[in-house]
């Protein structure tokens, strides 16, 4: 059951406690569950605030520790947030986390982790429009993935892969029959993957969000 109302509620509830308690480990993930919960509901602008947080307070040897998650925070975080900043077209805003998750993830060699961090900086490529940038972090995530059997990410990384070739078989079929159709410029936004939270392949959707659609609202704040 997806309750997301309530689990922001308990969110805050948790995060105040922690706040009285001095307790860091609850405060990462209170921080943690609210900018997840708060991605799942498209309010991009409110999971970075929750999201940054968790990474400015996760340095040194906090890097580390899981915080009985399944994967270590200070990745998780930064892939939350990348794929925000991702959805709110913060290019280059996401670039420091994405290659700061993946070093972080490989120092740990924490497998979870890993295929997080490899996703995220496939992800905010192909956002951006790189597609082959793209793949060799989402063929990481797939690869480790099937190797560790994490059934839960296995279907995100490929449903965002095969988007991915997809779009770079088209983008070879242009080239190579000369099509007089335009083809997009190198870097130019494409349209979103497969929501990653779905497990079957679902069609493309515009990328140019309507100015008063709740997404748009979510990211219409600098970064």
């Amino acid at each position: 059951i997806c309750e997301l109302d309530q689990a922001l509620a308990s969110g805050q509830r948790a995060l105040a406690i922690a706040a009285d308690l001095g307790d860091v480990s609850l405060t990462v993930t209170a921080q943690h569950y609210l900018g997840n919960a708060h991605r799942s509901l498209g309010n991009y602008r409110r999971a970075i605030e929750f999201l940054q947080k968790n990474v400015a307070c996760l340095h040194s040897e906090l890097r580390q520790e899981l915080f009985g998650l399944h994967a270590l925070p200070a990745v998780s975080s930064r892939y939350s947030l990348v794929y925000c900043l991702a959805e709110c077209g913060a290019f280059t805003e996401g670039r420091a986390p994405a290659e700061e998750g993946v070093q972080i993830a490989e120092a740990a060699d924490h497998p979870y982790s890993r295929v997080l961090a490899y996703y995220a900086a496939g992800f905010r490529a192909l956002r951006q429009g790189n597609l082959y940038q793209a793949l060799p972090g989402l063929e990481r995530a797939l690869a480790l993935a099937r190797e560790v059997y994490l059934r839960l990410l296995f279907p995100q990384a490929a449903a965002t892969l095969g988007a991915a070739y997809t779009l770079a078989e088209l983008d070879e079929m242009l080239a190579t029959a000369g099509s007089s159709r335009p083809r997009p410029s190198p870097g130019a936004p494409l349209p979103p993957p497969p929501s990653p939270w779905r497990w079957t392949a679902m069609p493309f959707a515009s990328t140019r969000r309507s100015a008063t659609s709740p997404a748009a609202a979510s990211c219409s704040a600098p970064v």
